[in-house]
């Protein structure tokens, strides 16, 4: 659980999976099965956790991707279309604090620091609340983080059972980090990443 004594809570929510989450409702034909999001010019929107399991990102080309993962469907949209969706998140956490960062088309940081007192309810709890109120109200789940600080919370949030709230403490970051390539941190450049390499 995260102490009182640090200075700040953040929570991550990874919508990498939210538009291909959205689809795969929508369409019962691509339930539970790989899917891409892909814009009308090519750019990879949205992973399902079926396909980012088979080794699918949205950092690579659409090209690499049909050549590497053939099985893999694509939909064309544009991220207007989900426009609703990503309204739907922004309330949904703004019951818990108004300090809310959108991050790219799908990522989502929180500062629910000093929230406790308020809310009747530790970091945890309010994490925990979070991934309740997006099963029912969206209709799926999404991994949610909560840390000290916005890398180790995106981080977390790549690391975590969707089921629960994955909480990156100062005693498990290292071993977490340990699973992650320095390319997959976020917010460190190409020179940093080819340096630590």
């Amino acid at each position: 659980m995260i102490s009182p004594i640090f200075e700040r809570a953040i929570l991550h929510i990874n919508g990498e999976a939210l538009l291909a989450s959205v689809e795969q409702r929508i369409s019962k034909k691509y339930a539970h099965k790989p899917l891409v999001i892909v814009t009308l010019k090519g750019t990879i929107l949205s992973v399902s956790s079926e396909a980012k399991a088979l080794g699918v990102t949205t950092s690579i080309s659409l090209k690499e991707m049909k050549t590497l993962f053939p099985k893999v469907s694509i939909v064309i949209k544009e991220i207007s279309d989900y426009a609703i969706y990503h309204k739907k998140i922004i309330t949904l956490v703004s019951r818990y604090t108004q300090e809310i960062e959108e991050s790219g088309s799908s990522s989502y940081f929180a500062d629910i620091t000093g929230m406790r007192t308020s809310l009747k309810m530790n970091y945890k709890e309010i994490a925990s609340k979070v991934v309740a109120d997006c099963k029912k109200e969206l209709g799926f789940l999404l991994p949610i983080s909560l840390s000290t600080s916005k890398v180790l919370a995106h981080l977390g949030s790549k690391a975590t059972d969707v089921s629960i709230p994955y909480i990156v403490t100062r005693k498990n970051a290292d071993s977490m980090l340990k699973k992650f390539f320095v390319e997959d941190i976020w917010n460190i450049s190409s020179e940093t990443t080819a340096y630590l390499n």
